[in-house]
């Protein structure tokens, strides 16, 4: 039985899942959903965050067309409820604000069969969001061991014939030694005067015709101090007195040139 043919009377509207349903808001005309246009669309949102870090990031991804389901703690729910200032005939004006564009659940998940709800919701759903103190999911048994039941390369999968443009999160000698990464000459080799060989990030920058390049390593504490005072026309014998003074430092050793970098062509 439809919760229309359990409220009789009450108008009836397209619920998300494509039955009918009742409420108050559907009787007000603001229950009829149109398809989404936005790039998101058909892709669910478990948030399982309040206040308002999580809350906007639901927030945004429901504007792209996500279906974003709200699940919120019992008792109280998003603790935005109860902030006592602004209210709009009662209602926490930060909680409508952060939480617009949502569906919402209340779940116990204390309890094991709100847990097992939890559980079987994730089952469907391409994203959860959360912003609940470190360990509190592990603690409740719904770490992220437990709700990643998907590999990376089953989501990809998934997102991939749901015609989203996604690409898997490496781990960082994942993406310092991706094939792109490299051809980009995202990665180049440097000699320290005093750390040695070490790699640094190149510049994602690339043009034909003036390319960047990377010349140097860091510098020696006041390693270019002479050379660049010379520049500006300042004497050895100046320069020696600032330094004598403590005025500038003078780094001693002159510092690697251009043949202590290499890097992959860009």
């Amino acid at each position: 039985m439809s919760t229309a043919e359990a409220v009789p009377g009450a108008d009836s509207v397209p619920s998300e899942a494509g039955t009918t349903a009742s409420s108050p808001s559907a009787a007000a005309g603001v229950g009829v959903r149109t398809p989404h246009p936005g790039p998101l669309a058909g892709m669910r949102v478990l948030e399982l965050a309040q206040i308002m870090a999580g809350p906007t990031c639901g927030i945004m991804l429901a504007d792209l067309g996500a279906d974003v389901i709200k699940v919120e703690k019992l008792p109280g729910g998003d603790d935005a409820r109860g902030y006592r200032e602004p209210r709009v005939n009662g209602v926490s004006a930060p909680f409508m604000m952060m939480n617009r564009g949502k569906r919402g659940i209340a779940l116990d998940l204390k309890q094991p069969q709100g847990r097992e709800i939890l559980l079987r919701l994730t089952r469907n759903a391409d994203v959860l969001v959360e912003n609940y103190r470190r360990d509190t999911l592990e603690k409740l048994g719904l770490g992220y061991e437990v709700l990643a039941a998907r590999t990376r390369d089953e989501w990809i999968a998934a997102l991939d014939a749901a015609g989203v443009p996604a690409g898997p999160v490496h781990a960082l000698g994942e993406a310092l030694t991706h094939p792109h990464t490299l051809a980009r000459g995202m990665v180049v080799d440097l000699v320290h005067p005093e750390a040695g060989a070490t790699k640094a990030i190149g510049c994602p920058l690339h043009f034909s015709a003036t390319p960047a390049r990377v010349d140097r390593p860091a510098p020696l504490l006041g390693e270019h101090t002479r050379e660049v005072l010379r520049e500006c026309g300042y004497g050895d014998a100046e320069i020696d007195a600032y330094v004598a003074a403590g005025v500038v430092a003078d780094g001693k050793d002159g510092g690697p040139g251009p043949d202590s970098v290499s890097s992959a062509p860009p």
